[in-house]
């Protein structure tokens, strides 16, 4: 059966018991077996209404159901357990991801795999590193615990490439204000080797100079904010808030 990675996040109610009782319940599927689990770690919530600090933690599976089967099954025992999604950053009382699935890539309407955010989160790698330091990501090519360590230096390095110059100097000044612990640029130039590189989309209709296109950006770090909820703002805060542990 394939070895998948599931994380799990809640901040309403008694989250650890929670986590358990889940874990329970997978484990008594006769498709599921629940493996090595993680400790739960504490994470500050992101929004205005995400609500108490977060339980982070992660859980090793093997499972003999396909994927959007699996899929279905744990957005079953997250509704058993008061789950709603009436708010995208709302609190929460038991939040399952797949992390990995094997080392399957897919991107279906329903479901992307890799969880196309797990590789810049501190709270889905912190708790995965425990349990899965040597797993290779499939699609960055490099191990859980090599994902992690590259955002552990400070000041975290961030690059934002894409769109007009304008559009990216404003949200390294913006960001830059709010972050104190990571350095913004607009270009690779001065550092080749950042850990994010925020690609903003190609440049404007006026033809102005838009950093680098996405295909010159090198894989392991490049992320497309195009494909982010939210205004490029909002989506950037969020993703280096997460990227910090914060």
């Amino acid at each position: 059966m394939p070895q998948c990675f599931l994380a799990l996040g809640g901040n309403a109610g008694a989250v650890a018991e929670t986590f358990a009782r889940c874990l329970e319940e997978l484990n008594s599927q006769p498709a599921v077996s629940v493996g090595q689990v993680s400790n739960s770690h504490t994470t500050a919530a992101v929004g205005e209404d995400a609500g108490d600090a977060f339980l982070n933690a992660a859980a090793e599976i093997e499972t003999s159901l396909p994927p959007l089967e699996l899929l279905d099954l744990l957005q079953a025992t997250e509704l058993r357990h008061g789950r709603t999604r009436e708010k995208r950053w709302g609190p929460r009382t038991l939040d399952i991801d797949i992390i990995f699935y094997g080392d399957l890539v897919c991107n279906e309407p329903r479901l992307i795999l890799p969880h196309p955010a797990c590789w810049y989160r501190r709270f889905v790698l912190d708790p995965l590193s425990e349990i899965a330091a040597d797993i290779v990501h499939p699609v960055k090519g490099v191990t859980v615990a090599e994902l992690r360590q590259r955002l552990l230096p400070r000041p975290l390095d961030v690059a934002i490439c894409g769109g007009s110059q304008k559009q990216r100097s404003e949200l390294c000044g913006m960001l830059q204000k709010q972050f104190a612990d990571a350095v913004f640029h607009q270009t690779i130039a001065t550092n080749p080797a950042p850990a994010l590189i925020a690609w903003l989309g190609a440049g404007d209709s006026l033809g102005e100079e838009s950093g680098a296109a996405w295909d010159e950006l090198p894989a392991l770090p490049r992320l497309d904010v195009t494909q982010l909820t939210g205004t490029p703002s909002e989506a950037l805060q969020a993703v280096v808030s997460s990227a910090l542990g914060q």
